[in-house]
Formats: structure tokens, sequence, C-alpha cells
């Protein structure tokens, strides 16, 4: 998420965005660099690296540069598994394909992992388990999506149905004080359904949360949260790693509930 948000120039400065595109260049070493030799490299100062580093929600200097370490050798580690955009072409044969896919996988999940803000996940979990009925809304290809997330959220005992268009009595009716969790799936942000719903969803004030790719940030002025996806396009397919990249959120979502719910059940046997 480190460097989603030094990639995000919207927030910052001048100055420190001529700080971010040091960092994010990689012949430069700042991993050994202090943050008053940050400042004369980027003929700023060290007060202005202070701010940078507490902006994008670093506590401290060498916690900065340690998490940009990090997420710069996982990405360089998603990279190398796969270095061709078009991984997947026709001189192929089966048992390419079958030595390929593991990567482009573990590719996806990397990337998506770094676009992960914990927090916003964190947040969303508590909501979900707070919930009295959770809803899921998927249309075409990622209403299979919804129907796998709402399968494996009513198997950990959280109350969830899926949604494969638009229902307006549903949706108008939905609202009943903070007791319901929406979540809409979408893989590129422009389907006009799911846009229609989170308008309907804000103006019964509840709580939504988006699990979307491409222009799936423009949803926020309609919805709470946002869980980004990885898009990268292989073999001029756009959902390859989009499905992948949801089905792992998904994944995380369902993994952690089961955590926190165990949690819950020792603390009430222990009673």
């Amino acid at each position: 998420m480190l460097i989603e948000k030094l990639k995000d120039e919207k927030n910052l400065t001048p100055s420190e965005r001529v700080i971010a595109e040091f960092v994010l260049d990689r012949d430069n070493d700042v991993i050994n660099l202090s943050s008053e030799e940050l400042g004369k490299l980027t003929y700023t100062s060290q007060a202005t690296v202070t701010r940078f580093y507490q902006k994008i929600g670093s506590k401290s200097y060498r916690e900065f540069v340690v998490d940009l370490n990090n997420e710069l050798q996982e990405l360089r580690r998603a990279e190398n598994l796969i270095v061709d955009n078009n991984p997947i072409h026709d001189e192929l044969e089966l048992e390419d394909i079958i030595e390929t896919l593991p990567n482009l996988y573990q590719k996806t999940a990397i990337n998506t992992k770094l676009l992960l803000d914990r927090k916003v996940l964190q947040h969303v979990c508590e909501k979900i388990v707070q919930a009295k009925m959770v809803d899921v809304y998927g249309i075409g290809i990622t209403s299979s999506l919804a129907d796998q997330m709402a399968f494996k959220l009513n198997s950990t005992g959280v109350f969830c149905q899926s949604h494969s268009g638009y229902n307006g009595s549903y949706v108008y009716k939905s609202a009943h004080k903070n007791e319901t969790v929406a979540v809409l799936i979408t893989l590129t942000g422009m389907n006009e359904t799911i846009l229609k719903i989170a308008k309907r969803l804000k103006k019964n004030h509840v709580y939504t949360v988006v699990i979307g790719g491409g222009r799936a940030a423009d949803l926020l002025d309609y919805c709470d949260e946002l869980i980004k996806l990885d898009t990268n396009r292989y073999f001029h397919i756009d959902t390859l790693s989009s499905l992948f990249s949801a089905q792992y959120i998904i994944d995380i979502i369902f993994s952690a509930l089961l955590v926190e719910l165990n949690h819950q059940k020792i603390g009430l046997e222990n009673k």
C-alpha cells in the first residue's frame, strides 16, 4: 500500500512529489540514507521529509524506509515471476501453460497484497462481524464471485445474500440502522447497475464496500471503503488477473472472519 500512496500525487505538495519520485526510483538506495541526506538529495529539507512520511502514514523515518524496501523487494519478485505482459501466446504448448499460470497467479497475489490497506480491511471485517445482514452484489462475470463470498460468509455463521441484479424494492428497504453491510464487486468500476445500487445504498445510509478495479475509485462518492484489485492484462484478457485478485481478497476476508469468530467462541467458552 505504501508504493500505491507514493504514486498517488493528489495529496502531495510539489516538494513531496519530488521526494516520492526519488524514493520510487530503484537506482536510488534510500534504505541507507538518513532523512537529512534524503532532504539534501531531493533539494528539499529534513523537515519536508518528516512531513512527507508522516502524511503517508509512517510513524518514523526508519519505519518508512524499511516498509518501502520490503514492498520494492516484493514488487521485484512479482516482476521476475512474469517478465512479459503477454506470457500466454499462440506458440505455447500445454506444458508451458501449466508452468506459467501458477507464476501469473502468484504475481497477481503479490500485486494485490501491495494494494491492500490493512486498516480498511480490518474495519471491513469488524463491520461484517457486527452486521445482521451482508448483501453482496455482482453483475455478469462477478456474480459468481458474489455467490462464493455469500457461501463462505454463511459458512462462518454470518447471514449473507448474493445479488446478481438490481432489485429496487429490496435495495430501498435494505437500510435498518447500522445492521446491514453491502459489498459491491466490480472489475472495471464502470458497471451502470453497480453504480445505481451504490447511489441507492448511500441514500439509505448503508455501510458499503467496493471490491473493484479500473475506475472503482469513482464509486467512493457513494461508498465507504474501496479494496483495490490488480488489473494487469495478460494475453489481451482483462479479467484473468482481476478475477483471481478478487478471489484472493474474498478469501482474506473469509479467513479473517474465521479467526475472529473462533476467538469469540473461545472467549465465550472460557467465561
